[in-house]
């Protein structure tokens, strides 16, 4: 819980600087090469998920939308080419349509 918590004042505090600048943070769960085997990540993932459904920010849960494999990653957290365009296809659209539909 202890995480939890300071993840979520973290979250809190990068939302404070990111609105201090009229801006919007566009939130990402992240994945592993190996999905939800990492305890400590699911967790992250599912107190970043509450986090923005309490607050009203805009979410991608890459968690759970992403069909990775073992060899989109060099290791376990960093992706290949390969891998980083699967990540792209999962995200774009979503980022691409919020530019879009903000006025500045």
């Amino acid at each position: 819980i202890f995480i939890e918590l300071e993840l979520k004042k973290r979250l809190k505090k990068i939302s404070e600087f990111v609105e201090k600048y009229n801006s919007e943070a566009i939130y990402i769960t992240q994945v592993q090469h190996d999905g939800l085997s990492n305890r400590p990540l699911y967790f992250a993932n599912e107190a970043i998920k509450e986090f923005c459904e309490e607050n009203g920010y805009t979410l991608i849960p890459l968690d759970e939308i992403a069909k990775m494999q073992k060899d989109d990653f060099y290791d376990p957290w960093h992706t290949t080419i390969a891998g980083s365009a699967k990540i792209t296809s999962y995200i774009s659209e979503v980022i691409i349509n919020k530019i879009l539909n903000t006025s500045f």
